[in-house]
């Protein structure tokens, strides 16, 4: 009977030390007995849920300061030409930039006052930058705002501001 004790005892022992040198079924210690699951795959589930959470907060974040500034472009050029033309600031931002914006704003409510569907009798230009039919018959609608103002950029681009008389 003592053999076999002697044989238990060698085998804890052995154990303990395989343990304390790191040598073990589990080598990295990951496995909690008392939790029942593998604690560092619960580890590195909960940092990828953190991180997705901080890329949210900054996403939305983002989101927000977006919406402040486009409320702030409005309410400036609402305050300078007047609402009808105020609402155009972000469309025409996005597609002339920001250096430009200040004389666009300008040219829009010189033109058209911020109506989209203005046109002129005479020269039949229409939309709000009254781009001439040369520029637009067969191509786009120049009611369409959207259509209107990127063509107008581009317009501006290859010619800048002598389309307009300046």
């Amino acid at each position: 009977m003592s053999g076999v004790r002697t044989c238990v005892t060698v085998i804890i022992l052995a154990a303990i030390a395989l343990a304390a040198f790191g040598v073990c079924a589990d080598p990295c210690g990951a496995y909690s007995v008392r939790r029942g699951v593998y604690y560092r795959e619960a580890l590195e589930a909960q940092a990828k849920a953190r991180a997705a959470a901080r890329a949210a907060a900054r996403l939305e974040a983002a989101r927000a300061r977006e919406e402040r500034e486009r409320k702030a472009l409005i309410a400036t050029y609402t305050a300078k030409y007047g609402s009808r033309v105020g609402r155009w600031a972000p469309l025409v931002r996005r597609c002339f930039g920001r250096g430009p914006l200040p004389f666009a704003m300008f040219i829009v409510y010189r033109e058209s006052r911020g109506d989209r569907c203005a046109r002129n009798p005479y020269s039949d230009c229409r939309g709000l930058f009254q781009l001439h039919p040369c520029h637009w018959s067969g191509r786009f609608n120049p009611y369409n705002a959207e259509r209107n103002v990127k063509y107008a950029a581009k317009l501006w681009r290859g010619a800048g501001w002598g389309p307009w008389g300046y």
